[in-house]
């Protein structure tokens, strides 16, 4: 939650969660749960059954210490495309840390052109995947 929401809401600040990504709160109740649904602003407009959202990206990896899996079959609601899988086809899953599929993320913005670079690593540091995504202007 933001600073900003805390300070407006202040001791009631729990009473109204948010959710950034590709959930939204839909129920709380106190103590016992909280509800959560996709949100509406999420993945590639041009191919999704439900349109109005910003494009985005979702750069999934880690973490390092868990077995490999997947990957899943892509939910087209939002029109996803995957760009990148560090896994063979047809991998026996759950593969340890050993075997060197697992990777990390790093994120870079340039201060001066606010260019956004992410990239995926291997357990090495080598870098295995990468995108630069300019601002939105």
């Amino acid at each position: 939650m933001s600073p900003t929401a805390v300070n407006k809401l202040g001791e009631k600040f729990g009473t109204a969660p948010v959710c950034v990504g590709p959930w939204q709160f839909a129920e709380r109740v106190a103590q016992d749960r909280i509800v959560v649904e996709r949100s509406t602003h999420y993945f590639d407009p041009s191919q999704a059954r439900f349109t109005d959202f910003d494009p985005f990206w979702e750069f999934v990896a880690g973490p390092l210490h868990a077995g490999t899996f997947g990957p899943n079959v892509l939910d087209d609601t939002f029109g996803p495309r995957e760009r990148f899988r560090g896994i063979p086809d047809g991998m026996k899953p759950n593969r340890p840390p050993s075997a060197g599929l697992q990777f990390y993320g790093r994120i870079h913005i340039d201060g001066r052109s606010r260019v956004l670079t992410a990239s995926l690593h291997d357990l090495s540091g080598s870098k295995v995947f990468g995108v630069d995504l300019a601002p939105k202007r």
